[in-house]
């Protein structure tokens, strides 16, 4: 079985998910693709595919907070 997710890149940035699908492919097969113009489409299959999309997206959250506040702070 497959899960999937449409994220927004406005709140999850194209190099944040795809940074993100590169470290969660050794558990699985993870496929980004764009969606619609500023969407972005996750698909993973895995066993536990549930389990590790709820994963990923907490991993690709906080790399996204992470780099907008660095960027921030940088900024500032």
């Amino acid at each position: 079985m497959t899960q999937q997710a449409n994220l927004c890149e406005a709140i999850y940035p194209r190099d944040c998910v795809e940074s993100t699908a590169k470290t969660f492919a050794a558990f699985g097969v993870v496929e980004v693709s764009s969606q619609t113009k500023g969407s972005i489409s996750v698909q993973i299959s895995a066993s536990s595919e549930t389990v590790l999309m709820h994963e990923f997206l907490n991993y690709v959250l906080n790399l996204s907070i992470e780099i907008y506040l660095r960027d921030k702070t940088l900024n500032a």
